[in-house]
């Protein structure tokens, strides 16, 4: 796995749910807020070697909630189109370079095949 430089992740996750870093450091629970917070949690856990205290120090908050986080997002991108959109679309920008990425949409249809 090719390791990504964590502000340019968080960089492409602002990008594409079209907020700042400020925004995401806040004390906040508007969804606005925490769906592309948990995205940053997802892509920093899956592209980097920071373990969780690390990223939970990158926003201000503890490993519990990175933990909490992830569980969350999970539970998101199963339940939400728009946000496993959102995710297909951030993976698809950080794996410009790399390995492309399988989205949700194309391996449910491969899996419909059988």
């Amino acid at each position: 796995m090719t390791e990504h430089d964590p502000y340019k992740i968080i960089d492409t996750v602002c990008e594409v749910y079209k907020t700042s870093y400020k925004a995401l450091v806040k004390s906040s629970r508007k969804r606005e807020y925490i769906y592309p917070r948990y995205a940053c949690y997802y892509f920093l856990r899956k592209h980097t070697g920071l373990i969780l205290v690390d990223i939970a120090l990158l926003f201000g908050k503890n490993h519990a909630t990175v933990v909490s986080g992830l569980k969350a997002y999970d539970d998101l991108m199963f339940f939400y189109g728009d946000i496993r959109e959102k995710h297909d679309k951030i993976s698809e920008l950080l794996n410009k370079q790399t390995m492309p990425y399988i989205s949700y949409e194309s391996l449910f249809r491969e899996y419909e095949k059988f």
